[in-house]
Parts: C-alpha cells; structure tokens; sequence
C-alpha cells in the first residue's frame, strides 16, 4: 500500500511506470487486485453492485486518482501501450476514458470467473456443468 496523496510517492509510482516503458520497452501493465487500492477495507467486504458500495467512505479517492492519472500519462506518453485493471468488485467506468469520468484502463479481468472456471474442472464432470451459474459469473 502507498500513501498515493503523497505528491513524492505520486511522482515516484508515475515515473516508473514511464521507466519501465522507456528503459525496457514494456508494451502494457496489468494493475492487480485493483479493490486492495481503491478501497480502505482492501476489498474484504462484500459487495452488492449497490453504486453506494463504489462512492462511500471507504473509496481511497487518492489511490483513484493514481489510477487515473497513470492510464492518463501512459496512453498520452505511449499510445499503443495498453492497460489492464483486475477488479472483482466491477467499479464502473473502470474502463471508460478519463475524458468521460472513467478510470482510462483498457481492459479488465474480473478474477472470480477463473475461479470459478477452476471449481467447475476440479469438482464437476462438464456434462454437468450449470449453465445458468457459468452466465451469473460472465459480466
């Protein structure tokens, strides 16, 4: 965890990213378990998809920022980079463009969808698979 209102810890995390592209021509960034950012609980709460749940008082507004202004700068600084969010909690926005209110991220991996991937092929024969319950985990 970094204290991103920090504006020494904010220029530190943007320019390495930047580094990372430049020195070692990373062409895109998979930001993980994004809810132990945003979120002061780290994402150990349920969440109900209630649009309260997203804007409370547990939203780390700084950490929402860093995120912002990072997808900002890279796809300013590098257009064909691409990044990545993984956010069990399906923020919205998460991956709209700043210039419409949105995190700016490319794509976004929903992490319980491979879990429960992993629980089908470990615990159930496919010719029993529910359909119904492989469509409620797909968003």
């Amino acid at each position: 965890m970094f204290k991103y209102e920090d504006l020494d810890v904010l220029h530190y995390l943007l320019s390495n990213l930047n580094w990372w592209v430049v020195e070692y021509h990373v062409d895109g960034f998979n930001f993980h378990s994004l809810a132990s950012m945003m979120y002061t609980h780290n994402g150990f709460a349920s969440f109900t998809g209630d649009m309260e749940e997203f804007y409370n008082q547990y939203v780390d507004r700084s950490a929402i920022l860093y995120l912002i202004l990072a997808n900002e700068i890279l796809h300013t600084l590098h257009p064909n980079i691409i990044t990545i969010a993984e956010d069990a909690t399906l923020y919205p926005g998460l991956c709209e463009p700043t210039s419409q209110g949105g995190l700016g991220f490319d794509y976004f991996v929903n992490p319980h969808a491979s879990e429960m991937w992993l629980w089908f092929l470990e615990n159930v024969q496919d010719s029993s698979w529910s359909m119904s319950k492989v469509c409620s985990f797909l968003p």
